[in-house]
């Protein structure tokens, strides 16, 4: 009896024991993460921005942090410039209405977008705002399972239940088959055999070269089953080919779906949702390795290292910050299963669902409290950005010069500001703007030289994965702008008069507007709340 006593105690002290090394590890795992959090003064929140309407909302796109719009039931297309804080309909909003749910959104920046209407109807703008009737998506019916666009006219989908892909290059307005079904070729148990097989996702990481993702069966061979496949294209849709096979799957795969995402040409995921299998490719699709993770569900990344999957049906978000090498996960009770999410930047991001449910992801300052609700998130990490720094000191380096050059004229040239300093003579090849300024310009040049070497580092360091093509466009506009900053300098150095230097001065200032204004487009920024 004694005997048995003991091992009783004995088995309940090893459940203790594994109990507390698996906690442990729980809390080992997310320590680092933990204490980050609890030491930051910031904090992660959703915050209801919901429309008043009861309507179920099927997808959500963010061109920015503020600009976004919402479809679904009744015809209903919302848009948003302020984060969501006041919707507009652009399309239905009446819950009463009979018209189709808008299915689909897609949008290259914040002009041109396309909307799917169930059946297959194509909807375009061209400015944000007014929408017509553009096309059609899918054969028969509208049957389709994904479709983007990399350009304002360059576009393709999946057709007719992932039988082939189509290309458009005309907006949308017609499509042209340019693959002849979907055939795989498989190789397994010393068997070669050439399948149909079924496509489920694109990505594209720039205008050429895209990927899709889908599945095939092995039937009679080792036994059947599912093989996830994977085609690449290098020239921008026109044509496809076979990269890679995953097999082992459960033998209904391709009934459900495959989600893949791509941070550059090299790096992508892969996620397949039957099995629960998070894949992992570094050579651009050749091979894939699982990872262990928390994610079922589509993939997406707002920049290189912080990406995020949502599980409607349990409402979990799984989130890695250090691109993608781990996962965590965390679940989010929202009023209503999240039905799509859009992710523009690390530190923003919405929800939407049934019954009008709009969420709104912000980092905001720990003491921050609303009179909407508010679901406690997961902090992201903050930006880490010497940029605006170097701008904001070339901004008043720029005003002093202006300043300068305003109140000091050479010998006999014009009218000279109150108290302002004569140039009595220029040497001979010199400068004006030296001779008057130099103090300002050489701080001009020095703030150049940071930029020209921080611009890019962040721009590559926190590429845009929200709208990719936009993000690809700002990695060479960014330091296209700082050359032409430069050149503006170089200009206004070799003045050699007044007049002369004012000209440049305009330039070298337009020249910094617009790089202002490229930066905005990058829309960083730390966080906050109103």
């Amino acid at each position: 009896m004694k005997l048995c006593i003991d091992k009783i105690i004995k088995g309940f002290q090893l459940i203790c024991f594994i109990f507390m090394l698996a906690s442990s590890n729980i809390v080992f795992g997310q320590s680092k993460r933990s204490s980050a959090e609890s030491e930051s003064p910031w904090k992660g929140v959703w915050k209801s921005v919901s429309y008043g309407a009861d309507l179920e909302f099927k997808d959500v796109v963010f061109v920015s942090p503020d600009v976004g719009w919402v479809a679904g039931a009744a015809g209903t297309l919302l848009k948003t410039t302020d984060g969501g804080d006041t919707w507009t309909a652009q399309l239905g909003g009446d819950p009463e209405s009979k018209e189709k749910p808008i299915e689909r959104l897609f949008f290259v920046d914040e002009t041109h977008g396309w909307a799917e209407v169930d059946g297959g109807k194509l909807l375009r703008t061209t400015d944000g705002e007014t929408w017509e009737e553009y096309g059609r998506i899918g054969e028969e019916y509208g049957m389709f399972y994904d479709f983007l666009f990399t350009s304002e006219q360059v576009g393709v989908q999946i057709v007719k239940e992932g039988d082939y892909i189509a290309r458009t290059q005309d907006g949308g307005r017609s499509w042209q088959r340019v693959t002849q079904g979907c055939q795989a070729k498989v190789e397994q148990d010393g068997l070669v055999a050439n399948l149909g097989c079924r496509l489920k996702s694109l990505f594209f990481i720039n205008p050429e070269v895209g990927y899709a993702a889908g599945a095939t069966y092995t039937v009679g061979m080792g036994g059947g089953g599912a093989i996830a496949i994977v085609l690449k294209t290098t020239d921008g849709g026109e044509t496809w080919e076979q990269t890679s096979t995953i097999p082992n799957l459960h033998g209904d795969e391709g009934y459900f779906n495959q989600h893949i995402f791509f941070i550059d040409e090299n790096t992508g995921f892969l996620v397949l949702t039957r099995s629960d299998k998070l894949m992992l490719t570094t050579d651009g699709g050749q091979t894939w390795r699982g990872l262990v993770g928390p994610v079922k569900e589509k993939v997406r990344f707002a920049d290189p290292q912080v990406g995020w999957s949502f599980d409607d049906y349990y409402g979990t978000l799984a989130y890695t910050v250090d691109g993608g090498k781990r996962w965590t996960s965390r679940q989010v009770k929202f009023p209503a299963e999240p039905k799509a999410f859009s992710f523009p930047r690390r530190d923003r991001a919405y929800v939407v669902g049934k019954h009008g449910m709009i969420f709104r992801y912000r980092v905001v300052e720990k003491s921050y409290t609303s009179s909407k609700r508010l679901i406690a998130a997961p902090l992201m990490p903050p930006f880490e950005i010497p940029v605006e720094d170097e701008v904001e000191s070339l901004e008043k380096e720029v005003s002093r010069l202006s300043e300068s050059l305003s109140g000091k004229t050479p010998a006999g040239g014009g009218a000279v500001s109150p108290g302002a300093k004569r140039l009595e003579s220029l040497p001979e090849g010199g400068s004006y703007v030296d001779a008057c300024c130099k103090e300002e310009v050489e701080k001009i040049e020095a703030n150049l030289i940071s930029l020209a070497t921080e611009v890019p580092e962040m721009l590559t360091r926190y590429r845009n994965l929200n709208l990719v093509m936009l993000g690809l466009k700002l990695i060479t506009e960014g330091p296209a702008r700082i050359q032409t900053l430069q050149s503006a300098l170089s200009g206004l150095r070799g003045a050699k008069d007044a007049q002369s230097a004012l000209s440049s001065l305009t330039e070298l200032t337009s020249a910094l507007g617009d790089f202002k204004a490229t930066m905005r487009q990058f829309s960083l920024s730390q966080p906050g709340e109103n």
